[in-house]
């Protein structure tokens, strides 16, 4: 089996602490328009609500998700530097 690309290693060690990180950032990149909060996105991927809240937290402190703060914190796909209307 072949390597990925450097850039896609470097990208996944940067991000990925584990298969959690991964989930999470695959669910948040394929509905990318849908807010997430920790309980959501826990059924979604089938981990417990504190592992998705962690890897939320932490795909958010990499500058991959927006945040925006309502009843709970709540997360969508946006990398920094991105700029969306809505």
């Amino acid at each position: 089996m072949d390597s990925p690309p450097a850039p896609v290693e470097q990208f996944a060690r940067t991000h990925f602490r584990s298969i959690e990180d991964l989930q999470v950032f695959v669910a948040c990149l394929d509905s990318r328009e849908r807010w997430w909060d920790a309980v959501a996105m826990a059924r979604e991927v089938g981990i417990t609500q504190s592992a998705a809240r962690k890897a939320l937290d932490r795909l958010a402190r990499g500058n991959l998700l927006d945040i925006r703060l309502t009843g709970d914190v709540r997360y969508r796909f946006g990398p920094a530097g991105t700029k969306r209307t809505n």
